[in-house]
């Protein structure tokens, strides 16, 4: 079952206790004060023991700002870390979005200790996720 644990017009958090998984769906542009807000919410999540996956829809998202794109693999994959063990991504269709998605890839690549994919369709991110 989800439980809806944030929203904002364009970010919603859940908790799927089921899939053992945090999911933050992004839907059109975010500012960086409620991408932040919606991904600190995600990391004070991820901090229960039952949680273990985190699961990020970005089919519909926005870009993202240089700033953010820092942000969040400086200061946010490195407090995540520690728990979680698998971070699945649904790839946006935005074409300026993608490529911030690559760029995050390759700078978090060497702090990330959990398990990183990007797919997709969201159905592909759980099988994997349940795996």
């Amino acid at each position: 079952m989800k439980e809806l644990l944030f929203e904002r017009p364009n970010v919603i958090i859940e908790k799927d206790d089921s899939l053992k998984a945090v999911i933050v769906r992004f839907n059109g542009y975010v500012k960086s004060e409620e991408y932040r807000e919606a991904m600190n919410k995600g990391a004070e999540v991820v901090k229960d023991p039952a949680i273990r996956f985190w699961l990020q829809d970005n089919t519909n998202a926005g870009i993202l700002s240089i700033d953010d794109q820092h942000w969040v693999t400086t200061v946010h994959t490195p407090r995540v870390n520690p728990f979680i063990e698998k971070l699945a991504i649904v790839a946006s269709k935005d074409v300026f979005r993608k490529f911030a998605e690559k760029k995050f890839d390759e700078k978090s690549a060497g702090a990330r200790k959990f398990n990183f994919r990007y797919f997709d369709n969201i159905q592909s991110a759980e099988l994997w996720l349940k795996s």
